[in-house]
């Protein structure tokens, strides 16, 4: 999903320059107008994916984050570290969530390599601390799954 936000968002500019370049204002501008409104519906549906987990650490909703694991993750939260499956990944942050009850998550940094990939990085405060937070996403089929996901505490 995210190659293709980055492949509307570099069309949408390539196309900017050949409008201003070809004269005819009132043709180009509507055809701008029109284009403008097809990519910023594009660029809301980018990030939506990045909202919904955000909105999933705020609530301690483990199963729907988990919904985004690949289906083999490398884990590393506090003393827990190592590559499970989807279903052990949960039980782990299911576990955590039970002892660290988040009052807020702040996503801070997010960013894109050549391949697609995407990581996030955040901070998470609960009752009994803050961490830090970071994902790593990987294009698996049509979906951004997160490979890596780790929180550590925050010094």
């Amino acid at each position: 999903m995210n190659f293709l936000c980055r492949y509307f968002l570099s069309y949408f500019y390539s196309y900017i320059g050949l409008v201003f370049e070809s004269g005819n204002t009132k043709y180009t501008l509507k055809k701008l107008s029109k284009l403008f409104l097809f990519f910023s519906f594009s660029f809301v549906f980018c990030f939506a994916q990045q909202n919904d987990i955000d909105i999933a650490l705020k609530s301690a909703d483990y199963k729907y984050l988990s919904g985004f694991f690949n289906s083999s993750i490398e884990l590393n939260i506090l003393d827990n570290e190592g590559l499970y499956s989807k279903v052990q990944a949960e039980i782990i942050l299911k576990d955590f969530f039970q002892k660290n009850n988040p009052t807020n998550f702040t996503s801070k940094y997010t960013g894109f390599s050549k391949d697609g990939s995407k990581y996030s990085i955040g901070n998470l405060v609960t009752n009994s601390g803050n961490y830090r937070t970071y994902f790593f996403f990987k294009k698996i089929g049509d979906n951004m799954l997160i490979k890596e996901f780790r929180i550590e505490r925050d010094k």
